[in-house]
C-alpha cells in the first residue's frame, strides 16, 4: 500500500493528461497549474475547451477577460478540436451579459476557428445570461459565413442566426447541426449536411418563407416550429424524419382551413404584419419528405390542413 502514495496521475504522459483536462470546465482545468511545476502549462494545450459559468462570479467583465485569456494564452502549436460555450444563468450572480459583450462572444468563436483544427463548436445559453433584464432578444451570431475544413458538428441554443451564417457551403466536413430555441432569419443550405435537428425555434414571419436546402440530408428533426413552417427542398437521401407542428406555429386556423377561412378576425389567415403567404394553398413539406423511409408526423388539430402540409403526398 505504501507504493500507492506516489503521484500516479503526474506520471501519465502529456497527451493523456491533455485528454483528461478536456473533460473539465475550463476554469477548473486552468486551476491545475498550481498542482506542480509540470502542470503549469498543461491546460494551455488541452484539445477541448468547455467554458461554463462560474458559480459565485459577480463580475461580467472579469468573466469576459478570463475567456479572452483562455484563448489568447493557448499554446499556438496545440490543436483545438472542440470549443463549447455553455452558460447557464444559475451559475452567475449577474444577469445581463449583453449587449456589452456580444462582440466579445463572437470574437471568441473567431479565435477558436483561427486554430484551424476545430471539429466541434457549441454555443448554449439560457435566458438571463445573454439577455438584458428588459429585453427578450437572443444573442446575435455574427452575420458572416462560417468557413472551416474540419468542423463536423455545430450546436446553437438560444442564438439569433442570420442568413449568411446559415449558408454552410464553406464547411465541407459539417454533417451534424442542432439548433434549439433559436431565431433563424434566413435559408439553411449545405450540400454536405447529413443530420439536422431544429427544436422550438423561430422562423421568419415574412411572406417569403425560409427554405431548407440540404440535398444530402439523412435524418431530420423539426419540432416545435414557431411562426411559419419552413419550406423543405428536395432531400432524396432522407432516411428518417420527425416533424411535429404545434399551436405555436402560425400556420393554424380556428376553422382548420389555413389561408381560406374567410374570417377576417383570424390572425393567422389575415395577419397584417406579414402580408400574403407565398406558399398559401401549397405544400411546404412535400419535396423534402417524399422520399423518406421512416416518418413520424404529428400535427395539432388547428395547424393547417393536410393539403397544406403534404399536398399530393397522401393522394
Amino acid at each position: 500500500m505504501a507504493s500507492g502514495r506516489g503521484d500516479h496521475i503526474g506520471a501519465l504522459p502529456d497527451d493523456l493528461l491533455h485528454h483528461v483536462l478536456s473533460f473539465l470546465p475550463a476554469h477548473l482545468a486552468a486551476r491545475t497549474c498550481v498542482l506542480a511545476r509540470r502542470w503549469l502549462h498543461l491546460w494551455k494545450s488541452a484539445p477541448a475547451l468547455r467554458v461554463t459559468g462560474i458559480k459565485g462570479c459577480n463580475n461580467a467583465a472579469r468573466f469576459a477577460n478570463f475567456v479572452d485569456n483562455l484563448l489568447l494564452l493557448r499554446d499556438p502549436r496545440a490543436r483545438l478540436e472542440s470549443f463549447e460555450l455553455d452558460l447557464d444563468e444559475r451559475d452567475f450572480s449577474f444577469n445581463a451579459f449583453l449587449p456589452a459583450y456580444e462582440r466579445r462572444v463572437n470574437l471568441w468563436f473567431r479565435l477558436a476557428f483561427a486554430c484551424g483544427s476545430l471539429v466541434n463548436l457549441a454555443l448554449r445559453t439560457t435566458n438571463g445570461v445573454y439577455i438584458c433584464p428588459d429585453d427578450y432578444e437572443t444573442l446575435w451570431f455574427a452575420n458572416v459565413p462560417l468557413i472551416s475544413q474540419h468542423l463536423t458538428r455545430l450546436e446553437l441554443k438560444r442564438v439569433y442566426v442570420l442568413s449568411n451564417t446559415l449558408d454552410f457551403s464553406g464547411c465541407p466536413a459539417l454533417i451534424h447541426l442542432r439548433m434549439e430555441d433559436c431565431d433563424i432569419e434566413g435559408n439553411i443550405s449545405s450540400p454536405f449536411l447529413k443530420h439536422l435537428s431544429i427544436v422550438a425555434s423561430f422562423f421568419p414571419t415574412d411572406p417569403v418563407r425560409a427554405r431548407i436546402s440540404l440535398p444530402g440530408l439523412v435524418s431530420l428533426e423539426l419540432t416545435g416550429v414557431l411562426r411559419r413552417t419552413p419550406v423543405l427542398e428536395s432531400m432524396p437521401l432522407l432516411v428518417s424524419a420527425i416533424v411535429r407542428l404545434e399551436l405555436d406555429c402560425h400556420d393554424n386556423c380556428s376553422k382548420n382551413d389555413y389561408g381560406d377561412c374567410g374570417n377576417r378576425r383570424c390572425w393567422n389567415c389575415h395577419d397584417p404584419t406579414t402580408g400574403a403567404d407565398d406558399w398559401r394553398g401549397k405544400s411546404v413539406l412535400l419535396k423534402g419528405l417524399s422520399e423518406v423511409a421512416e416518418l413520424e408526423l404529428s400535427v395539432e388539430s388547428q395547424v393547417a390542413t393536410m393539403q397544406f402540409i403534404l399536398s399530393k403526398f397522401l393522394a
